[in-house]
């Protein structure tokens, strides 16, 4: 015997919000968006470099190609945590 339609239960929909979320989510974007702009930086640098190998000097061309794969995996993985970070909260910059 079930009494489960004698009760009324109220739709439910749970709060995220926290005194502390908005800005937590403008730091976080301030911090992804600065650290995209330093890895696309340091990954037109290397390219450039590898690019210019006549031009460019030799130390030059052996940091970029030792930290380009490094620089490729760490823009993959930015993007990846930028693209959910967005996904789930939006970038909010704040303006």
């Amino acid at each position: 015997m079930s009494l489960l339609h004698l009760v009324e239960v109220p739709p439910i929909a749970p709060d995220f919000s926290a005194p502390f979320q908005v800005g937590l989510q403008i730091v976080v974007s301030y911090l992804l968006g600065a650290a995209m702009i330093v890895v696309l930086g340091a990954l037109i640098v290397a390219v450039g470099s590898l690019a210019l190998a006549g031009v460019a000097p030799e130390r030059m061309n052996a940091w970029a190609g030792k930290s380009i794969v490094t620089i490729l995996i760490a823009a993959v993985i930015l993007g990846s945590v930028s693209g959910l970070f967005q996904f789930a909260v939006n970038f909010k910059f704040g303006f």
